[in-house]
């Protein structure tokens, strides 16, 4: 993953655990927003937020995921709903940890 992303990149971690993908995509100079749907994880996830001093870059959530993509793409000067750019690489990050990136 820290080959393909640049620090341009917007990064969506819609589960984000405690930030194993989010904090060095962020060190990277991404904008991450992060989220997990467990509690514990979101306070660990800000607490390795904080640690690593990535909060300029990070913006972390406690919510479904659904609600989650719904509050990313809601325009907030009108409350619509935006649209998504095409984009050329998507890192996705599976269950079991490994990361991969869709062309």
């Amino acid at each position: 993953v820290k080959t393909v992303l640049t620090p341009d990149d917007v990064v969506c971690d819609m589960f984000a655990g405690i930030g194993p993908f989010a904090v060095p995509s962020a060190l990277r100079g991404c904008r991450v927003y992060a989220n997990d749907l467990n509690p514990k994880s979101a306070d660990w996830l800000h607490s390795n937020v904080q640690a690593n001093k990535v909060q300029q870059h990070v913006s972390v959530s406690n919510l479904d995921a659904r609600a989650f993509v719904r509050c990313l793409l809601r325009d907030p000067s009108t409350g619509a709903n935006a649209s998504i750019a095409p984009t050329e690489k998507v890192p996705l990050s599976a269950p079991d940890g490994t990361a991969s990136s869709s062309a």
